[in-house]
Parts: structure tokens; sequence; C-alpha cells
């Protein structure tokens, strides 16, 4: 029982409770992500294909996954960033930790790895037995994931460990005043007071946590500390996170700008990724400022945004070049100018045409020891499309008869 007890209170599975418990839609998105990666969900649109094995510049290779590698580290980062601002206040004790933000990614880490090492089975055996890949380039490919997941992730982690502060940073010689009731975090929520902690009446109790060396730590009171400094230092690393995905929304929209670059045009994988960071960031900001409106709210933005880009001024259409939009120049489109345009005359030009393309083809394959080329027979037609795949067996009942005659 004691055991137990040690693991129920421990940060790690602490935070995974109230992640369960406060935050599902968070944990819907790793659940969906999960599921579009082991082929449960999408399989129809090959979305496994683009998850498991990314294509960058044509070519699947050590840099396509290197992208979706810094794609995936990116997203994680967002996970800690969003659930940092959503439960840190939880636990009073973090602001009084060196690098607090550091070790509550490290605590925070249970989802992110079972997802990591979900990709890396899915993907290796995949290579495999399905895309039969050489083992060294199996094995380069997944480094190159794990290089860019650990590489955009410890830059991200290295900066916000540098910028953020903790408690040390904030005291002064003679600045402790003790102000029980006090609160600690974003506006409209209620943290537990100085008297509440003091006397264990805390819903989120926390007896250990994970230092940077994998050791396990006792939480210490944080009953003596002022509380406003708490919050200051809270207040802080929220600036820090909020900092990080606005640059990283900026990042995402300069991407958008030069997409007819092709070296812009990243794996699908990889925007998977970065699209799963953009509703995380959006869904944990509304949350933070809407508290218990903030799923309603997140739903009513997807519809109104869902409804804006209906309109054209939002609604970017791919064009042809060298043809005119404008309104007055547009065909019409109705059933009358079609067959219009459908007049025995037209079709009778469109078969004369499609007979001297024909005939000008069969010139120039037609050899003094065959009266017909091997692609006019329809025993060839038939066997090269029974090779192919299904459908085309079918397309070949209909496509057979038209040659012999």
């Amino acid at each position: 029982m004691t055991n137990f007890r040690q693991i129920y209170y421990s940060f790690p599975v602490r935070l995974l409770a109230l992640h369960f418990r406060n935050h599902l839609v968070l944990i819907v998105l790793w659940i969906f992500l999960t599921l579009l990666m082991t082929g449960t969900v999408g399989s129809f649109f090959g979305m496994h294909y683009l998850l498991l094995t990314p294509e960058y510049m044509g070519e699947v290779n050590f840099l396509s996954f290197l992208i979706t590698g810094a794609a995936f580290g990116a997203f994680v980062m967002i996970w800690n960033l969003t659930t940092y601002l959503l439960v840190a206040s939880r636990f009073p004790f973090l602001a009084t930790l060196s690098a607090p933000f550091t070790k509550f990614c490290l605590n925070n880490s249970l989802i992110p790895l079972a997802f990591f090492g979900t990709f890396l089975i899915a993907s290796t055996g995949f290579q495999w037995h399905d895309e039969l890949t050489k083992t060294w380039e199996v094995m380069l490919n997944i480094a190159g994931f794990v290089i860019g997941s650990f590489a955009l992730f410890g830059v991200l982690a290295a900066y916000l460990y540098f910028t953020n502060k903790d408690i040390g940073a904030f005291l002064r010689p003679g600045e402790f005043v003790p102000s029980p009731g006090a609160r600690l975090l974003a506006p409209g929520y209620r943290l537990p007071t100085i008297w509440e902690i003091r006397e264990g009446a805390t819903r989120w109790r926390v007896d250990t946590y994970l230092t940077e060396r994998l050791h396990l730590r006792l939480v210490r009171s944080v009953a003596h500390y002022n509380p406003e400094m708490l919050a200051q230092v809270f207040r802080q690393n929220h600036l820090n996170a909020i900092v990080v995905q606005v640059v990283a929304l900026l990042l995402l929209m300069a991407q958008g700008i030069f997409m007819e670059s092709e070296w812009v045009r990243i794996p699908t994988g990889a925007t998977v990724f970065i699209l799963a960071s953009m509703v995380m960031s959006m869904f944990g900001a509304i949350t933070f400022w809407f508290r218990n409106w903030g799923t309603l709210v997140f739903i009513c933005l997807l519809v109104a945004v869902n409804y804006i880009t209906g309109f054209g001024f939002f609604n970017y259409r791919n064009r042809a070049y060298g043809l005119s939009y404008q309104e007055e120049k547009r065909a019409t489109y109705s059933y009358q100018e079609l067959e219009k345009i459908c007049s025995p005359e037209n079709t009778r030009r469109d078969k004369e045409a499609t007979r001297r393309i024909q005939n000008n083809w069969l010139a120039k394959n037609r050899t003094p020891l065959t009266r017909s080329p091997k692609w006019f027979s329809s025993a060839s037609v038939a066997e090269v499309c029974a090779r192919r795949c299904g459908p085309c067996k079918h397309s070949s009942r209909w496509t057979a008869p038209p040659m012999e005659n």
C-alpha cells in the first residue's frame, strides 16, 4: 500500500490524472494522432503513410525524417507550455524550485514518451515490412527523427531554462510579508490559501517529483513563502510561454507566404504536427482565460472560423495562369452552354482530330514485321491492366473490346 501511495502521489502520475480530468481535449488530440499514425483512422486516405514515411522534395530520407522530428519536438514543447499555463498554479511548490519549467517538462513527459515510442516502433516496422527499406536506411531515418525531435525541443528548453525565473530571483532581504488568502494565478481562478496549504487541504497533493538527474525528491512546504512572490514567478514563466507560442504562429504564417518555393513545402507529417500544435495552443489560451467556459468558447470559435472562411476574402482559390477571372469575362457554366459545345459538328471534328492522332502514332510505331504494334493488341492491354491493380482489371473489360475492333 505504501508503494502504491508513493506512485499515486508522485508528480508525473498526478499530472497525468489532472490532464484526464480537466483537459480531455488535449488528451483526445494525442489519441487522434496515435490513431492516424497506426492506420486505425484515415488508412483509406493513406494518412499513416504520411506520418510513418514522410516525404520531402520527392524523397523519403534522413532530411524528411529530421524535419518531421523537429515538428514533433515543437509539438511536445507546445504541449508542455500549454499544460504549464493551465496547471502550474495548482502546484505552488514548482515556484520554489530551480528551473521550475524544466522540472515540469520532465514530470509531464509520460504521454509524449508513450507516443514517441509508439512512433519509432510503428515507423521501423512499416519501413521494414511494407516499404522493404534496407536496414541501414531505416536506422538512418529513425536517427533523423530522433535528432530532429531532441534538437528543436532542446533549443526551446534551453531558451526557457535561461529566461524563466524561480523564487530565488525574486527574493530580497526584508521582502517577506505573509498575506494569507492571496491568489497565485490567472484572472478569475482561485488557488488554495496559505491556511489551506498548511492544513493539507490542497486538492492535488504531491509528495515527490523527478529532478533532471531522474532522482526522486520530496516536495517541500510553501507555507512560509509570500504568495504574491509565487504568483510573480508564475506570471513571468507564463509570459515566456506565450512569447514562444506567438513566435511559432508567426513562423507558420511566414511559411505560408513562401509556399511557392519547393524547399518550404515541408513533409505532410510535419504539417500535421504543426497544425496540432496550433490547435493545442489555441485551446490552451482560451481555457487559460475563460476557465470553465473554455471548451464552449473553443467550440464556438471553431464554428465561427468555419463560417467566416466561407467568404471570398478569407477563401484562397488556386487559379490557372493566363486566364481572366473577372466576373464579366467568365464563361457561363450551365447545361445549355454544355449542349452548345457538344453539337454534332463539334463532335464530328473532335473524332476526326482524335483519329489523326491515333493514325500518326500508329505510323510511327508500326514495323515491317508486325501489322499492328504490341500495345494495340487486346491481350497485351488486358495483361498490363491485370498486373497493375484491382480497379484496372475492371477497366480492362471495357478497354479490350474497343481495341479489338
